[in-house]
């Protein structure tokens, strides 16, 4: 299957926003009321995926079964693609189990005053509908992801079979960002920008995996939270627009004829200097490509790619950006380390940084970060705690390390909460 749009005419969508809240413990986002309105004005445009009666806006729900009906609602519907978006405070109960925060949530009550992401789960693995999105923008959201996988789950196995794409803001455990005053959330405002612009270099249409290395590549760039995905079968091919970025253009010149032999005796003239074949030209690759030498080229591969220009500087982001979703986070640090050999520290530590970011790894960080203050050149941890400070901060380095259960605190030396 090639990427496609949804239909347009059978396809549908919920946006639900929560800006206000009456708990004084919950704080409010104003930014939120601002994505509901500019993601829906991005999906209905005349040129979006969406009919504008077919795109429902909540904001502000006060109460859980608000949003209960409207997803229910949604997901019973006979679509080629339903789509589900939340922004607002995701918050833990006391089992630690993911709840999306209404109007009148109450905190320490959230059993029984927010959504359960169990509602969302549930209805969409009997939803009728040929593809499913879920996009969270919220703290704890990678929490859903986790909740979407759960083995032992017979809804997560519906779920496989039949194809759902859920993209998160952040980790689990961690926190999405809004800033103060800010028009939109992180999240969500360079997830408007994708859509709004595209992404130069990719294909025609913006599919769900195009979007989403171009989030990990735009977010871990400026040391934000990590988004996090969930994607089963062919749902990742699902486009949520068209690339209005366009196609990269072709940097090769057209293969010519070879020179006519001329008069005989006399030898063919020489080539005109415009009359170099294509093939000896290298030729830069397309995004499909690019995710491809993401999955085959070794460290030092992918540092030549940068060396010989073979990429431009945002095609090597993407490579990158493939890097860290698409190997093993053994592989991810020792192509980092090769980078640091070629003279790319400050490519090596975006990579070091964004491979660090996501939770479930900490555990990993640690122990390599031992292994090398025992045994490793000291320009590789140097650089590695760079990353790891530009990415999450001095201070909540060594709280990082203790909620992933990493005993390093009588083995690495710690300065003001960072390890050094």
């Amino acid at each position: 299957m090639s990427a496609r749009l949804p239909d347009r005419g059978n396809s549908r969508a919920l946006i639900v926003g929560v800006s206000r809240f009456a708990d004084s413990a919950i704080p409010d986002l104003p930014a939120v009321a601002n994505n509901v309105a500019a993601l829906r004005n991005a999906l209905t445009a005349p040129a979006g995926v969406l009919m504008p009666e077919n795109c429902r806006a909540l904001v502000n729900p006060a109460l859980p079964h608000e949003v209960g009906a409207a997803v229910a609602e949604l997901a019973d519907a006979p679509a080629d693609t339903v789509i589900l978006y939340y922004a607002g405070h995701g918050l833990l109960n006391q089992q630690g189990a993911l709840h999306l925060a209404v109007s009148d949530t109450r905190r320490n009550f959230e059993t029984y005053t927010a959504v359960p992401m169990e509602w969302l789960r549930s209805a969409l693995a009997v939803s009728p509908a040929r593809n499913r999105i879920l996009i969270l923008d919220c703290c704890f959201s990678g929490r859903a992801a986790e909740a979407m996988s759960t083995e032992s789950s017979a809804v997560a196995a519906a779920i496989e079979v039949y194809g759902t794409y859920t993209m998160t803001s952040s980790p689990a455990n961690s926190t999405s960002i809004a800033v103060p005053g800010a028009q939109f959330t992180v999240f969500t405002q360079e997830l408007i920008a994708v859509l709004r612009d595209g992404i130069p270099g990719a294909g025609g249409l913006l599919t769900l995996r195009d979007i989403y290395l171009e989030m990990v590549r735009r977010l871990t760039t400026r040391g934000m939270p990590r988004p996090q995905r969930l994607g089963t079968g062919l749902a990742e091919l699902i486009a949520l627009g068209h690339n209005f970025a366009g196609a990269a253009p072709p940097v090769v010149p057209p293969l010519l004829e070879p020179p006519s032999p001329g008069p005989p005796g006399r030898a063919p003239a020489p080539p005109e200097p415009s009359e170099v074949r294509a093939s000896s030209v290298p030729k830069r690759p397309s995004a499909p490509d690019i995710e491809n030498l993401a999955r085959t080229q070794t460290g030092r591969q992918i540092a030549s790619l940068k060396a010989n220009k073979t990429l431009d500087h945002q095609q090597f982001g993407r490579l990158l950006a493939s890097v860290t979703v698409l190997r093993p986070f053994d592989e991810v640090v020792e192509i980092a380390f090769a980078l640091i050999d070629a003279g790319e520290r400050d490519n090596a530590r975006w990579l070091l940084g964004a491979v660090s970011q996501s939770s479930l790894r900490w555990e990993e960080v640690a122990r390599r970060l031992i292994e090398l203050r025992e045994r490793g050149p000291r320009g590789y941890w140097v650089v590695w705690v760079e990353s790891i400070r530009h990415c999450v901060g001095r201070k909540d380095i060594a709280r990082r390390f203790k909620a992933a259960g990493a005993d390093v605190e009588s083995r690495l030396v710690k300065t003001n909460g960072a390890v050094t």
